[in-house]
């Protein structure tokens, strides 16, 4: 991966050209690059050997992204040192993307530990050692897909990654969402008429309302979450009377 370019958080590295501050950034690679951990839930019952699988989906994405930078100077170098500390500093969050001969790969990631560097600059190089944390841990490929769902209409969504896809379907006006996932027959339902800019975002399972504000109470009972199976295609129908914006990316494990 030391050849291949990788964006960090806005940085290009491995390209030898540097930075607006004449900053030349260098990653040797990105561990937990290849896939996230697997978190199953086991039993053993009483009746029989063996055990029960009750629960089994893809955990957090731990990655260590080892590097080195050089500088014009001394004190240039410094203040990349400084910068470190701020990728993508505490309670933020930023992507890391890796340009893979098959297509970008992208990862939204938080910071796990404290940026680690060498103890002295030795001139105007240093080492470096991010380690990362991808809460929602599967990788996205391209840009943003999205379609526009009026109220009555059926489209069809392709997901080309190899793994799940989970759909954001956001009201561009009001009305009552009810977008039903016809291979499955899962429907997303909203309790009573929302307000235009209201997010329904499956893949972390909540709504939110026009401000980002997390909202409680919207979703119907029943309701699902919607998503599309890896390297599969699905029609979705809009049976609400909101008209809705659905998004998603081709996702990656």
């Amino acid at each position: 991966m030391a050849d291949m370019r990788v964006d960090l958080f806005g940085l290009e590295c491995n390209t030898d050209a540097p930075d607006a501050n004449g900053v030349v950034w260098n990653v040797a690679g990105i561990g937990g690059w290849g896939s996230p951990e697997v978190a199953s839930i086991r039993s053993r019952p009483s009746v029989r050997m063996g055990s029960v699988l009750t629960d089994e989906r893809h955990g957090e994405r731990v990655v260590t992204i080892p590097g080195w930078i050089d500088a014009p100077d001394a004190s240039t170098a410094w203040a990349a040192w400084e910068q470190l500390a701020v990728m993508p500093g505490l309670g933020a969050s930023g992507t890391v993307t890796a340009y893979q001969p098959n297509g970008a790969r992208s990862l939204l990631v938080r910071q796990a530990e404290e940026p680690r560097t060498d103890q002295d600059i030795v001139g105007a190089s240093f080492d470096f050692l991010l380690t990362l944390v991808a809460l929602q841990p599967y990788k996205t490929g391209g840009s943003l897909k999205t379609v526009t769902v009026a109220a009555g209409a059926t489209v069809t969504l392709t997901n080309a990654g190899t793994a799940t896809a989970y759909l954001t379907a956001t009201a561009s006006g009001s009305g009552t969402v009810r977008l039903r996932q016809n291979v499955s027959g899962q429907v997303l339902r909203s309790r009573a008429s929302v307000s235009s800019g209201t997010v329904f975002d499956s893949g972390l399972r909540q709504v939110r309302s026009s401000g980002g504000v997390v909202l409680s109470g919207v979703v119907d009972n029943p309701s699902e979450w919607l998503s599309i199976p890896r390297l599969a295609s699905t029609s979705v129908t809009n049976q609400g009377t909101a008209p809705l914006s659905v998004t998603f990316y081709d996702s990656y494990a």
